[in-house]
């Protein structure tokens, strides 16, 4: 009977996702104080980012993390204050996790900076020490890398860049040309569960010009990169993010913890799945317990608050079922809670109306 429920619930969570198709805004981007644990998995041959479409099914669910990072958005203002000036009026920092070397400049310490407004999602630019100097990058205009409100089929491209001077070692100039397109929607199966997304396939085309102060010509390196990013509701980074050049997949990155998984469980004692996810009006909870006894059911506020709560006393052994109003709590994430004697399972779930 376990086994079937198990089977059930996951039918249900992913039938809640299938012929939905979703728009990412603003309120999607993440913001000051975020902390987002991130997978880079190793690129394998047989990885295909390409294909897409209409109520598309995209399986990663066999992913493995080869190394994990934390990004998290940090206030312009608690950056470093060069870098703070410099950025005014941008959104938010995350520190890169990665240098990056160019031959004869390296750079390290890099902040990457963030501007997300009610229409458009941006990259500001860079602040990074470049071969040990302290130098922000400003893009002038910004890098757009999302318009709102973003839809299947959407279509949009812009140009940006910067140039620096590092005196007395070079002149380092990029110019840049993206292009978006929102490709394909339906399913994402990870291996934290599955999700509702749209995907954005973005084409980067960079020209990097370096001028040595040694030497009396530019070398210019131009480059290609496609970016294939799945985005949910309500998750701030992409679910899923996968880099190509002309010739490979390059990087794939995924989320640890996504928000609104159908396997984001703990707790062993019994089984727990709650639908839809998201909701508007009501959510329904499923579980099997293994033994008779009191259970009590709650819905948590992001910040810990109970709003809604259940208690059964006696209840038995088995399969249940109980659903919630959720109309009348406002738009955003929340927690439910199930305590079945001395154990205690959660899941999250997002209201949207």
């Amino acid at each position: 009977m376990k086994k079937f429920i198990s089977f059930l619930l996951a039918l249900l969570a992913q039938c809640s996702f299938l012929f939905s198709q979703i728009t990412i805004t603003s309120g999607d981007m993440p913001s000051v104080n975020n902390v987002f644990v991130v997978n880079t998995a190793t690129p394998s041959a047989s990885t295909d980012p390409a294909p897409t479409g209409t109520n598309f099914t995209w399986d990663f669910s066999s992913l493995t993390s080869a190394s994990q990072h934390s990004d998290t958005c940090i206030s312009i203002l608690s950056i470093p204050s060069l870098y703070a000036l410099a950025f005014l009026g941008s959104s938010f920092g995350v520190r890169g996790f990665q240098d990056i070397n160019l031959g004869a400049l390296s750079f390290s310490d890099i902040y990457n900076i963030y501007k997300k407004g009610s229409t458009k999602y941006e990259y500001s630019g860079q602040g990074a020490n470049i071969n040990s100097i302290p130098t922000p990058m400003v893009y002038s205009p910004k890098d757009l890398i999302y318009k709102f409100p973003l839809n299947y089929s959407n279509t949009d491209s812009s140009e940006s860049g910067f140039s620096i001077s590092i005196p007395t070692l070079a002149d380092y100039a990029k110019a840049r040309k993206r292009v978006n397109v929102v490709d394909g929607w339906g399913t994402l199966i990870l291996p934290s569960g599955s999700f509702n997304v749209l995907r954005v396939k973005s084409t980067i085309y960079d020209r990097d010009s370096i001028a040595l102060a040694a030497i009396p010509f530019p070398l210019v390196i131009p480059s290609t990169t496609t970016e294939y990013k799945w985005l949910g509701l309500q998750q701030g980074e992409p679910l899923l993010q996968i880099n190509a050049n002309q010739f490979a997949v390059t990087q794939i990155l995924y989320l640890e913890n996504p928000v609104l998984g159908t396997n984001d469980i703990s707790g062993s004692d019994f089984i727990f799945g709650v639908m839809p996810n998201p909701a508007s009006t009501e959510i329904s909870v499923f579980y099997s317990k293994n033994k008779t006894g009191e259970t009590a059911i709650d819905i948590l506020d992001i910040q810990g608050k109970e709003v809604k709560s259940i208690f059964l006393e006696a209840e038995a052994a088995g399969d249940a079922h109980h659903s919630f109003r959720v109309s009348d709590l406002a738009e955003g994430m929340y927690v439910m809670r199930i305590k079945a004697g001395s154990d205690i399972s959660y899941r999250k779930f997002a209201v949207m109306k």
